[in-house]
């Protein structure tokens, strides 16, 4: 899978990848501060409507704090603004949906796994959720491309995590209510 990847220097420089009214996922990796700076938190901008009196739009990934899971949460320009600063790259593919069945079936990936809680740094991560959700592949770039002992360090590390917090995760099952988060916006039909 090919990726490329545009570093991002300004608000506009952004926001020219958004499409007001139409089906858009922007693919966003952002470096984390100091402890993480071999690691970037991966998210995709749902860029089909951005609010302005509020400076807002929506993004997926895996929220953060001891409840992370995979969901939809408001981003705000200031947000943005601390990941441009922070190094906010977009991630292009030519296997990234480019049509509206495309960005159905990527939505619909989404829908099958909203609230799912199952965060691994080596098997789940933000990465892979990304990638997951915009082509059905579930991979870190960032995991495979780690020298062996960092891998081995990194799922001991992920290990003793998961042990720690032995945690029941349930798949949620899709209520009619939230089968289409399309339904409910503004896009064209």
């Amino acid at each position: 899978m090919s990726t490329r990847e545009t570093r991002i220097e300004t608000f506009e420089d952004l926001f020219g990848y958004f499409h007001q009214n139409q089906w858009c996922m922007i693919h966003c990796a952002v470096w984390m501060g100091p402890i993480y700076n071999k690691f970037r938190h991966h998210y995709i901008i749902l860029g089909y409507e951005w609010v302005s009196s509020v400076q807002t739009t929506l993004i997926i990934h895996f929220t953060t704090g001891s409840k992370g899971k995979v969901g939809i949460q408001p981003y705000t320009r200031d947000c943005f603004e601390r990941d441009i600063r922070a190094g906010l790259s977009v991630l292009e593919n030519d296997r990234y949906p480019s049509t509206d069945e495309e960005f159905e079936k990527a939505y619909d990936r989404f829908e099958e796994i909203k609230n799912e809680k199952k965060y691994s740094i080596t098997l789940n991560n933000c990465e892979h959720l990304a990638n997951y959700i915009l082509t059905g592949e579930q991979i870190s770039s960032q995991i495979e491309n780690l020298p062996w002992y960092k891998k081995l360090i990194t799922f001991a590390f992920d290990s003793s995590q998961a042990s720690q917090n032995k945690q029941q995760y349930e798949m949620p099952t899709p209520t009619e209510q939230d089968h289409r988060f399309k339904q409910a916006s503004s896009l064209p039909n």
